[in-house]
């Protein structure tokens, strides 16, 4: 996967957010993120995470650091407070160990946070788990991503113990695991013993599907958003079946 390819994935969470959510019906502008894209090893990420969303807290203690990297001569963008994506170079690496499903998983979950923020939302794991199932499941009813119902349902039903960790503070979570459950369904009575042992996802266990879900344009472009309007640019991806 390209790094245009996951600004295209963000530009779907930020048409999508616009139209309003199951559980928040009011438009919300995402604004347009920042992408740094790091070695696995850079300390800022942790321990095998493979992304993190610089929210006000991290981008405070970060922000001498961030400075002092620049003067170095990192040719990195300047960080954005509350709008800024840190990604380990693993994810776009011509062979990695993710998978398409789970690089796509970790970009909505981080837009998520992005979500939270500009609807005013409290910026929770268990809001950006709403966040994450809506988007999937919208983008797989209008074929904005190709996907089969049993390779949607393989993720979600890895993704189930962090979702249902979230269960007792968001009923809206609740709503939504029941609906996805009956929908793709998922047997959430499964043993988790056996998943792979991957990255987390801002500090939650996942599990992986290696399968290729989709395809972007070859012709990816240049690494940062053109001047079109999210609806042009989204009208003129070209997806194609690759499964």
């Amino acid at each position: 996967m390209k790094q245009n390819d996951i600004y295209e994935i963000i530009d779907m969470c930020r048409i999508i957010a616009r139209k309003g959510t199951s559980w928040f019906h009011s438009s919300v502008e995402i604004p347009e993120l920042v992408l740094d894209f790091r070695p696995s090893s850079y300390a800022f990420l942790g321990k095998g995470n493979p992304a993190i969303f610089v929210n006000s807290k991290t981008f405070q203690l970060t922000v001498d650091t961030r400075a002092q990297e620049l003067k170095e001569g990192h040719s990195g963008p300047q960080w954005v407070e509350n709008r800024t994506l840190v990604l380990s170079e693993d994810i776009v690496a011509p062979k990695n160990s993710f998978g398409s499903m789970l690089i796509i998983g970790i970009i909505i979950h981080e837009t998520g946070h992005a979500y939270n923020l500009a609807a005013g939302l409290k910026n929770t794991e268990s809001n950006a788990y709403l966040f994450e199932i809506e988007i999937l499941c919208h983008m797989h009813e209008n074929k904005m991503l190709y996907m089969q119902d049993n390779q949607l349902a393989d993720y979600f039903t890895s993704r189930m113990p962090q979702y249902q960790s979230g269960l007792k503070t968001n009923p809206h979570l609740s709503k939504m695991i029941s609906n996805i459950a009956i929908k793709f369904d998922l047997n959430i009575e499964l043993n988790y013993t056996n998943l792979l042992n991957i990255p987390n996802i801002s500090g939650n266990q996942l599990a992986t599907n290696r399968g290729t879900f989709f395809g972007f344009n070859g012709e990816s472009g240049a690494n940062k958003p053109s001047e079109q309007s999210l609806e042009e640019k989204t009208a003129s991806y070209n997806l194609i079946k690759t499964i």
